[in-house]
């Protein structure tokens, strides 16, 4: 944000997207009860992958803001759906050897996103390329989340 803008918007959007991500976790906690996990998780994703293409091509504070905020709220869902997503498919007694494996590949991700997007950056002389290839990978997980809706996750606890 500070390469395209200021300093004082950085900061700015640091508080937003910590900001959006506790509020996007409670409204999606609201919302998960009352519908299909799977489908959530799609939606999520899809707003994901606009609000990291939309911030591609920001340039000027107020729409970078927007699209941070946007973005945000999608983090804290995806990290809250991991876990709800993986104990609603297998189950409670296997969710703790699931859940290792699953934190396993996603540690990898997180550890080589920022590697990955880095090198983009670089290549391509700034960050567009990088916001469209993280854009693409969600785009790619609804891809993944529309597969396994073929076999329906409940839509609460009780069914």
């Amino acid at each position: 944000v500070e390469e395209r803008t200021d300093r004082g918007t950085a900061t700015a959007a640091t508080i937003v997207l910590s900001a959006m991500s506790i509020f996007g976790r409670f409204a999606g906690g609201r919302l998960i009860p009352r519908t299909n996990m799977i489908r959530f998780t799609i939606g999520v994703a899809v707003v994901q992958a606009i609000a990291l293409a939309t911030l591609s091509f920001m340039n000027s504070p107020l729409p970078i803001l927007l699209s941070i905020g946007l973005f945000g709220a999608t983090l804290g869902n995806m990290l809250m759906m991991q876990s709800l997503l993986i104990a609603d498919r297998f189950g409670v007694r296997d969710f703790p050897r699931i859940s290792a494996r699953v934190g396993l590949i996603a540690f990898s991700g997180t550890a080589g996103g920022p590697l990955l997007l880095g090198w983009l950056h670089d290549a391509a002389g700034g960050y567009r390329a990088s916001y469209l290839a993280a854009s693409l990978c969600s785009l790619i997980a609804v891809g993944v989340f529309a597969m396994a809706s073929g076999d329906t996750l409940s839509t609460d606890a009780n069914q």
